[in-house]
């Protein structure tokens, strides 16, 4: 899923990553929302930190781990920027701009284009990022009346996971 870029990714390569991180993001940001508060390494990298940062905001509730990690509610919406912006550069980047997980005005306005061009590879692969968002978001909605801000551990530890998978 991470290991091509550009040309050489197949249309089930782009339809994996937009899925995963799409919903991702949807979560991600429907649970930070509800809550009010590279190209030198591996493309792992960014996902690997993107894992990490949900992670660590997830903890946020643990105030004895928060000398540690330096964390605080405060500063909750600048880490999830961050981890979003970390999504959104390496997705961008490994699909040559064709998969773009992290905001769904584009992808609603590219839907309607493939549907005029029919163009049913983009058509799939924008159909299932909206998808994936809006499942990320209904999930996350759910984290957030039964966990709160430790449900950003679920998305952490599978963005973390899938880094580690493609080192």
């Amino acid at each position: 899923m991470l290991k091509k870029k550009g040309e050489k990714r197949t249309t089930r390569d782009n339809i994996k990553l937009a899925g995963i991180l799409s919903c991702i993001a949807g979560y991600t940001n429907a649970l930070a929302f509800l809550t009010l508060l590279m190209l030198n390494y591996s493309n792992s990298v960014p996902i690997i930190i993107e894992g990490c940062v949900l992670i660590a905001v997830s903890l946020i509730p643990y105030k004895s781990l928060n000398f540690i990690m330096f964390i605080s509610l405060n500063f909750m919406p600048l880490f999830l920027s961050f981890a979003m912006g970390m999504q959104s550069a390496s997705t961008t980047y490994l699909s040559s701009a064709i998969v773009r997980t992290t905001h769904l005005t584009g992808a609603a306005t590219d839907i309607g284009m493939a549907i005029v061009r029919r163009d049913l590879k983009a058509f799939v692969i924008l159909f299932t990022i909206l998808s994936g968002f809006i499942l990320g978001a209904f999930l996350g909605s759910f984290a957030n009346a039964h966990l709160g801000i430790s449900g950003f551990l679920f998305p952490g530890v599978i963005t973390l996971s899938i880094g580690i998978a493609y080192l």
